[in-house]
């Protein structure tokens, strides 16, 4: 950005002038600054950032130029055909982008920067045949009192509204045109602006807005009405998945067109604003660049509690938290405590439960379903709950208790024949708990009126006696009778058009039924488990279910002491949602509202057996079999405890009647402790006489024969104990290089233990090839530089693995592998986040599947074929890596799954999805749980199974459509896949590449836009995935050399550099600025450059390596080359603080990137302690160890790599405070040959 702007003073904005020229291509700029109280006239752009290359600039009469987005440019060229001169307000032209303090003053300014505008003009982009037609059809709807529908502000759930059938839209007398119309119309609305979060404020606020697209405009009114006739008219919606772009915008738009009816009415009528929490409900649903967004976004239109003001300084959880804390303290509400716990990946959200995390994404709407119904089970607020004095993440607020959960049903599922039995069949159960003395008729009423919610059906009233209820319940007798009577999956399309089954798939579809203890029914979300219990709260207008505390012990409900809770959910009750728990016998408490244990909330824990006392406790105490059997607690519906038991007994499944022994926790005795003490005090003496110069620490490197000179010559104590690397420096790789991963297979993740990244250090005697590009390189340099180093990486090691042992063990999942039969794997809210991150943050390096072909193949549960269930199974592993933190283990379980499936005969398949499942194994997810050599080898036989399929050649017959050229583009995109992940994972090994671009391969490069759709995020997975091959094909050739010769020559040093440079240089914009864009494009660019400046500094480090380890003269070491190492590394160190991110993807590459290089200052230290740069070495391996703590949650290997650098550096430090001497004995060549320790 190239031109200079103005402060802003006061409450005043830019506005730009614009002058077009039939002379001149460019328009003509100048701003204006000017006051908002009395501003002048000019046209307030709403648009969607699109975040594309800058391909065009706009000119300022000073002659300064403006690089704009494709966006804009087209908004320019639409605007240059209707003005000469406009005045415009566009925020990402008018607000300084680059200063963030002037961004934080205009944001809360921003809905009086539409409401006073003149005009705001709704940017949708270039028109298109879609487009067309639904304006079309706007400009051609008549206003007629069929079409028009009640008050937005009215709407009930989106999905009520979608799947009611209460419309009698069959006898609309539409003709087939429109029906056409409608279609285009609410295609129309799968554009990317109606799910932008800052639309909402922007029309809410905006006056005399005209919807544009292309050269087709009409006025906000007229686009209600294509709206309101969607709702009212079109047959078609069921044709479109409940995730479709066009379905989800038609969701957010008619949010959006519902808050902007709610805020005029409260503008007019002098109040102040949308309440938050409604407005918070509807984000929710929409997309930001920052998710902070999704606060400040509503500052314009937002009631006057003193929410926290827009500061992009501080993190997203932050927000969050004090948006909390500042509408739960400050308000007479409290229902943003039925808003958050939303989301699909809450469970592994570190923001206090009471606080929104509105990084997830929700479709619930209990605030709208609050509206709709009349709910308020809470009451009034009579004290505003607070912030506790321990802790800011803590909230104690008043609360009623009323019943603990002690029945769960499974989730209903009403596009699962078999699921929605099971959820139906545990209810029909509960008649003898929960019925009393109704007679059967009276108690099928109350399940047909609870089941869905007691809600209203489009806003009538339907209750038992009213007018329409017996159609209601002869549809739910008949949906019943289905329920019981079917077992087939194509049972299903009998059902389709039965009412009631429409209605129960989108009031309670993945929610689960459940009974209390003392006889209440209610309906809650998927987190509702046994044990929860369920309060109302004064201010919250729907229930609340809670979990207690684990770690506060059990404690009587009703006690004096203050208890603490999670918050898991709001849920329905029967009979309370109306304020009847306010006459209830129930004392209003006080609780602690707190952040979640995630380990113990969302993980179950078991103890292990000690075998010296087991056979006593064992006579004493028997050990008894769990209370419901394997199959009954799989379906969690009540078990008899029978063998076999009454639910399995009535399904002919007496062969799944399982009990499960429960393993008896031990405690040891006293005695036992006492004696183990007593027995390590004589051991410890024992060793002290007989080495009595050396700690217990030092010798356990030693091996036999060393520990026996030690007795024998007893040693002194300046000595320093040998290594059993030092006698054999140059050891052969054939014979003694060995590798054994299998053994740490059995070990507990994470295994730091990997040759690879010697997080280990050099005392892990198992070790594969390695050569001058790999870290071992860098560590044996260190050694050879310090030999005395040894010694204290020795102790310091040894109590750090000390700590490690006396850490719980989180072992991975391993299931048994008994089972013959491949299951279809259904969808579920789980899976399909655990996909969304897959293609969010994954798929953008190695774009090899076919997003829309997978996602309906996932969505459609019908595939069972191993191929597809291995494919499957990787990226829900992989998506659950980037959406998760480290220490969740869930990803082991997809892996151990996906490995049923590609077994060794799985190499002898021709299926494109084998060959993808490997990929994600061997280039990804190995590497991740640091199993490297396998990787490399699984891999490796991706590329001899890709071969033998031909990938590597280009068809010689080019003609085909629509499939056939699909299908040939999915396999360029899976051969480069592999290039890529093959060359990053080998590239610092120090390992031949085995010719990934010999001349036999012709395969061409992907394509971009191959449908000629506009899909900006396919687009540029394509642009990323050639860009990272032009770099891989460069660092290939350098791999090749370095595996040849340690130390290039400087030619051909600086032709590598250059190669990189000019690659570099070249890419394109937006891969290569800095200015904010999607995520998945930022994590993309910053990895790029991450490679960039890794590869650039390992082409320089075997000179750095060669000077601190050869007998060289000053005039000998190339100085030139080792500060260009030096400056490299301080670059990638500060890249990577300033551009990584808090998800895994990003965390796991930024710590491999950030390992590799602090082991360049921290050599440069140990080279040469006297040089004045030794300072500025220092605070760049402290920034480094700052970062490692950093990303521990988002890595799994950060704080071992934390570990090894921060021993080397306080080890380094204390020989450089002692003063002693350089030793510079061995060569280059022994580094290389020293395979078995670094």
């Amino acid at each position: 950005m190239n031109i200079t702007y103005s402060p802003l003073l006061g409450n005043s904005i830019r506005i730009l002038d614009v002058s077009f020229s039939k002379d001149h291509s460019e328009p003509i700029c100048n701003f204006r600054v000017v006051p908002l109280e009395n501003p002048p006239e000019y046209t307030a752009i709403s648009y969607c950032w699109d975040n594309s290359t800058a391909i065009a600039r706009i000119q300022f009469q000073n002659g300064d130029p403006l690089p704009i987005s494709q966006t804009l440019l087209d908004l320019f060229n639409s605007l240059k055909k209707k003005y000469s001169k406009v005045t415009l307000w566009i925020d990402a032209i008018c607000i300084n982008q680059e200063d963030t303090a002037e961004k934080e003053f205009q944001v809360p300014l921003m809905g009086n920067i539409y409401s006073r505008s003149t005009e705001v003009l709704v940017w949708l982009g270039n028109s298109d045949n879609i487009t067309k037609n639904a304006f079309r059809f706007m400009k051609s709807e008549e206003k007629s009192s069929e079409t028009k529908p009640e008050p937005l502000v009215r709407l009930s759930s989106f999905y009520d509204k979608f799947q009611s059938l209460y419309r009698k839209v069959s006898g609309s007398n539409r003709q087939e045109s429109d029906e056409f119309g409608l279609e285009n119309m609410l295609l129309l609305l799968q554009r990317p602006w109606f799910q932008r979060v800052w639309v909402i404020q922007e029309i809410a606020a905006g006056r005399n807005i005209q919807v544009v697209c292309g050269d087709d405009s009409v006025d906000l009114e007229r686009f209600s009405d294509g709206v309101s006739a969607i709702w009212n008219s079109f047959v078609g919606l069921g044709r479109y998945q409940d995730d479709h772009p066009a379905i989800l915008g038609f969701w957010c738009v008619t949010r959006m067109l519902s808050i902007r009816e709610e805020y005029q009415k409260m503008v007019e009528g002098g109040g102040s604003g949308v309440c938050y929490e409604t407005l918070l409900q509807a984000a929710y649903h929409c997309q930001a660049t920052r998710t902070c967004d999704k606060v400040f976004a509503f500052h314009g239109i937002a009631d006057g509690r003193p929410v926290p003001k827009a500061n992009y300084r501080i993190t997203e959880e932050q927000v969050f938290v004090e948006t909390a804390e500042a509408l739960l303290c400050n308000g007479d509400s409290l229902d943003l405590l039925a808003l958050s716990w939303m989301g699909y990946m809450r469970q592994h959200s570190s923001i206090p439960t009471w606080a929104p995390d509105l990084r997830c994404h929700a479709y619930d709407e209990p605030l709208v379903l609050c509206d709709s119904a009349g709910w308020d089970a809470g009451g009034r607020l009579y004290t505003s709950p607070r912030i506790d004095t321990e802790s800011s993440r803590r909230l104690r607020l008043q609360v009623k208790p009323i019943d603990t959960i002690d029945v769960i049903c499974p989730a209903f599922a009403s596009w699962v024949v078999e699921q929605q039995r099971a959820a139906v069949e545990p209810v029909l159960a509960l008649r003898s708990r929960l019925a009393g003395d109704l007679s059967n008729e009276a108690w099928m009423d109350r399940l047909a009126e609870s089941l869905i919610m007691g809600l209203d059906i489009d806003d009538h009233p339907l209750r038992v006696g009213m007018p329409g209820w017996d159609e209601h319940r002869r549809h739910f007798d008949e949906w019943l009778h289905w329920v019981q009577s079917s077992s087939r999956q194509k049972d299903l399309d009998r059902i389709q058009s039965n009412k009631y089954h429409r209605i129960i798939r989108p009031r309670i579809d993945t929610m689960k039924a459940f009974a209390t203890s003392r006889g209440f029914f209610g309906i809650g979300p998927e987190p509702t488990l046994e044990g929860d219990v369920v309060f109302t709260v004064p201010g919250c207008r729907v229930p609340l279910v809670l979990r207690p505390d684990p770690l506060t012990g059990d404690k009587e409900m009703g006690s004096s002491s203050v208890q603490t809770w999670t918050l898991v959910s709001w849920c329905f009750i029967d009979g309370l949602m109306f304020g009847e728990a306010m006459d209830l016998d129930k004392p209003v408490e006080e609780i602690i509202l707190r952040a979640p244990h995630l380990r113990s909330m969302f993980c179950t824990f078991q103890g292990t057996t000690e075998p010296s006392d087991s056979a006593t406790l064992k006579e004493s105490k028997p050990t008894r079999g769990l209370h419901a059997c394997g199959n009954c607690k799989r379906r969690k519906i009540r078990c008899d405890g029978r063998k076999p038991c009454n639910q399995c007994e009535s399904r002919d499944l007496q062969a799944r009647c399982v009990y499960t022994q429960q393993i008896q926790r031990v405690v040891p005795s006293k005695r036992t402790l006492e004696g183990l003490s007593k027995s390590l005090k004589e051991r410890d003496a024992i060793l002290n006489r007989l080495f009595p110069n050396h700690s217990i620490l030092d010798l356990t490197s030693l091996s036999d024969q060393q520990l026996r000179e030690a007795v024998l010559h007893g040693g002194s104590a300046d000595k320093v104990l040998p290594s059993p690397s030092d006698s054999t420096p140059q050891r052969s790789v054939t014979q003694d290089s060995q590798w054994d991963e299998e053994r740490r297979e059995r070990d507990p993740l994470p295994a730091e233990a990997d040759d690879v990244n010697a997080l280990s250090l050099p005392f892990d005697r198992q070790a594969s090839y390695l050569g001058i590009s790999s870290i071992r390189a860098a560590l044996a340099a260190m050694l050879q530089v310090r030999p005395q180093l040894r010694g204290l990486l020795a102790s310091r090691q040894a109590n750090i693995n000390n700590i490690a042992r006396n850490e719980e063990a989180r072992p991975c999942y391993h299931p048994s592998r008994a089972l013959l039969e491949y299951p279809r794997i259904k969808w579920s809210s789980k899976g399909q986040a655990l996909v969304d991150a897959y293609f969010q943050r994954i798929h953008i390096f190695t774009p090899m599947l076919d997003e829309t072909s997978f996602r309906t193949n996932y969505l459609s549960g019908q595939r069972h074929d191993p191929p597809w269930l291995a494919l499957l199974n990787m990226v829900l592993a992989m998506g659950s890596i980037v959406s998760s933190k480290s220490s969740d283990r869930d990803h082991c379980k997809y892996y151990t799954e996906a490995m049923r499936h590609l077994d060794l005969s799985a190499f002898g398949s021709s299926r494109i999805e084998t060959l993808q499942a490997l990929a994600l194994a061997g280039g990804y997810y190995l590497h991740y749980i640091n199993r490297p050599n396998r990787g490399n080898a699984i891999l490796g036989a991706a590329f001899r199974m890709a071969s033998a399929l031909g990938y590597h050649r280009e068809p010689l017959q080019q003609d085909g459509y629509g499939d056939q050229l699909e299908a040939a583009e999915v396999r360029r995109r899976t051969w480069w896949s592999l290039v890529c992940l093959d060359t990053w994972t080998t590239t610092t090994l120090g390992r031949p590449s085995f010719g990934r671009f010999s001349p036999s391969i012709d395969i061409q490069l992907p394509k971009i836009g191959l449908d000629g759709e506009d899909d900006f995020q396919e687009d540029m997975g394509m642009t990323t995935l050639v860009e990272n091959i032009r770099f891989c094909r460069i660092a290939t050739e350098i791999q090749d050399s370095l595996a040849v010769t340690p130390v290039l020559s400087a030619a051909g040093r600086d032709r590598f550099d250059e190669a990189l440079i000019n690659w570099h240089s070249h890419l394109p914009f937006i891969l290569s600025n800095d200015r904010d864009c999607d995520e998945p494009i930022h994590l993309a660019r910053s990895i790029m450059r991450w490679r960039y400046w890794n590869l650039r500094m390992l082409l320089y480090r075997p000179a750095l390596l060669d000077a601190t380890t050869n007998h060289q003269t000053k005039q000998q070491v190339d100085h030139n080359a080792i500060e260009k190492c030096q400056q490299l590394s301080k670059t990638a160190i500060e890249d990577i603080a300033r551009t990584w991110l808090s998800h895994q993807m990003s965390g796991w590459n930024a710590v491999w990137f950030l390992y590799q290089a602090a082991m360049i200052p921290l050599l440069s230290m140990l080279w040469q302690p006297q040089s004045a740069a030794v300072v500025e070495w220092r605070d760049q391996v402290q920034v480094a160890l700052r970062l490692f703590g950093e990303m521990q949650d988002w890595s799994l290997t950060a704080r071992c790599s934390k570990g090894v650098v921060s021993q080397i550096f306080d080890s380094s430090s204390d020989l450089m405070g002692q003063g002693e001497q350089l030793c510079l004995e061995p060569d280059l060549d022994s580094i290389i040959g020293m395979n078995t320790d670094p």
